[in-house]
């Protein structure tokens, strides 16, 4: 049925377009993962390469016969499946190399200071201040621990 092996490869697809809004990172909303803990490991290696995995094995499905992966629709499907693992293993990695230009850009600092709820609050206990800067602060604020 055309259906069933249909869907893995709208999955898939779907998960790119969300990988590629959240990249882009036009606004607040699209930047949603540097809110998250593990949140750069999801929109940087997760969704892409779940996405293209996804779009592979639901192209292999769908094309006809017993061996999908010798015609040539089936042989670009299996190297969209393998880019999407070596893309799910560099996500996961996380070099500082990776990511879009606007993260990349962000400091240590910042990120920690971007990140809320618990695990927030966590990584600025780790580093001992309250806005994830490790007391190295260059502003001097009234009440705080540089007065």
């Amino acid at each position: 049925m055309v259906w069933s092996e249909s869907w893995i490869a709208l999955l898939g697809v779907s998960l790119l377009l969300i990988a590629g809004w959240s990249w882009r990172g036009r606004s607040s909303a699209s930047r949603w993962w540097i809110r998250i803990w593990q949140g750069d490991t999801m929109a940087l290696g997760f969704a892409p390469g779940l996405g293209l995995v996804f779009l592979g094995l639901g192209v292999i499905a769908l094309v006809p016969g017993d061996e999908a992966a010798e015609t040539p629709a089936g042989m670009i499907a299996s190297l969209v499946w393998l880019a999407g693992v070596v893309v799910f293993a560099v996500g996961s990695w996380g070099p500082r190399w990776w990511g879009p230009r606007w993260f990349r850009s962000m400091s240590a600092r910042d990120r920690v200071a971007a990140l809320r709820g618990p695990a927030g609050a966590v990584a600025r206990a780790k580093t001992g201040h309250p806005n994830g800067s490790g007391g190295k602060d260059t502003k001097r604020r009234p009440g705080g621990s540089g007065d």
